[in-house]
C-alpha cells in the first residue's frame, strides 16, 4: 500500500464562482503537491499495485462538508493521482473512495491518498 499526505487545502469546486485563473492557479498547485509528494516518497521505487486497485482520498481539514461537496472538492488531486498512475481516472479498474476527517486546526488542511490493491 502506497500513503501519502499532501499539504494542500481543497475547497468544494462545485459552488465557486471565481475567476477561471484562480480556479486554474488552484488546480496548478494541487496537481504540484501531489506530485512533489509522490516524488519525494519514491513510489515508483515501492511499486504501484496492479489494477483493480482502490485509491482512498481523505481530506483533513477544520470543517466537514457533505458528501458530493467532499467528492468535488477532491477532484484536482484525483486527477493529479490518475496523472501519476498513468491512467484514466475514469478507469473501471481503479475504484474511487472520498473520506474526510476533522483535524489539524484552524488554517491547516491535507489530503491522505491512500493506493491499494483492490480486495
Amino acid at each position: 500500500m502506497i500513503t501519502l499526505r499532501v499539504p494542500v487545502r481543497t475547497v468544494s469546486e462545485a459552488n465557486r464562482h471565481e475567476h477561471w485563473r484562480v480556479r486554474h492557479k488552484r488546480s496548478k498547485d494541487q496537481h504540484w503537491a501531489v506530485m512533489a509528494a509522490w516524488n519525494n516518497a519514491d513510489v515508483d521505487g515501492q511499486g504501484v499495485p496492479k489494477l483493480p486497485i482502490r485509491v482512498t482520498l481523505t481530506r483533513v481539514s477544520p470543517r466537514k462538508l457533505d458528501s458530493d461537496n467532499l467528492a468535488m472538492s477532491c477532484k484536482h488531486v484525483r486527477d493529479a493521482v490518475a496523472k501519476m498512475l498513468g491512467i484514466d481516472d475514469g478507469d473501471p479498474g481503479v475504484t474511487w473512495v472520498y473520506q474526510q476527517e476533522k483535524g489539524l486546526g484552524p488554517g491547516r488542511y491535507e489530503v491522505v491518498i491512500q493506493v491499494e490493491e483492490a480486495k
